[in-house]
């Protein structure tokens, strides 16, 4: 994946370089990510891909808690249901919170890009 963005982005800069006015277009109409209420609701297909690996991972270490001592006959405190729910919503609340506060961060560094800009824009001219 880390491959594929770093491509993604040396194309966008040769891009830049060649055609400024074909860059212009794509910035307008991929607009739509950091405007009005879209820009909360969109998230990059990497980091989602990112975010089901880690549910993935959360379901597996449930399954392994959730068996640990049925072949041996023991029942450890772990494999209560209570303690079972009680850390996958634990887990996916803190996953939440933390696509919440990732996508903030990207919005602000949006903004401040956008800005940093302006200035340059206003300085040369």
């Amino acid at each position: 994946m880390h491959g594929a963005s770093m491509q993604v982005r040396a194309d966008r800069d040769e891009l830049k370089n060649t055609s400024k006015e074909f860059m212009l277009r794509y910035d307008e109409v991929n607009s739509w990510r950091y405007e009005g209420r879209n820009r909360f609701f969109y998230y990059p297909v990497t980091r989602l891909m990112t975010y089901f690996m880690g549910l993935v991972a959360l379901a597996w270490l449930l399954l392994a808690l959730n068996s640990l001592g049925s072949g041996f006959g023991v029942n450890f405190p772990l494999q209560r249901f209570p303690f079972l729910f009680a850390l996958s919503v634990d887990a996916l609340v803190l996953a939440l919170i933390m696509a919440i506060i990732r996508r903030v961060d990207d919005i602000r560094e949006h903004r401040d890009d956008v800005i940093r800009k302006q200035k340059r824009k206003k300085a040369v001219e």
